[in-house]
């Protein structure tokens, strides 16, 4: 499994891949009121969808440098320029993502996919 640092255009996260199959799903994962890239540092969890195929993104949306301190006014145009970093990631289907939130990250992660069309439900991604 190979882990990429992400602190491009704002974003900051960790990216898990592996470079076996061409085109693999990818799914970003939120964490919750603790903030920061708080996925990456639960690994097994992350080690299993990779091996089971996909992509994975441990997003950071606060408390972390560049980001907002707080869980208050996230701007959405942050979680779009992640859909469009995953985008041009070599290996990962394009436009058709999952989110995977715990406690406000799940609430994050209804209203991303309620407003971006590239959030897809989890057996969509997992048909593919």
């Amino acid at each position: 499994m190979n882990k990429v640092e992400v602190r491009e255009n704002g974003i900051v996260g960790d990216y898990f891949s592996e470079c076996s199959e061409p085109l693999r799903p990818a799914i970003v994962m939120l964490g919750g009121s603790e903030g920061g890239k708080s996925w990456s540092r639960v690994k097994k969890p992350i080690q299993a969808l990779v091996q089971r195929g996909f992509n994975v993104l441990s997003l950071a949306y606060f408390k972390a440098e560049g980001l907002p301190a707080s869980l208050e006014l996230i701007p959405l145009e942050y979680f779009a320029s992640v859909f469009d970093w995953l985008s041009q990631q070599e290996g990962v289907v394009p436009d058709a993502y999952a989110i995977i939130g715990g406690s406000k990250g799940a609430e994050a992660a209804i209203l991303l996919g309620s407003i971006f069309p590239q959030v897809l439900s989890c057996d969509r991604i997992f048909a593919q």
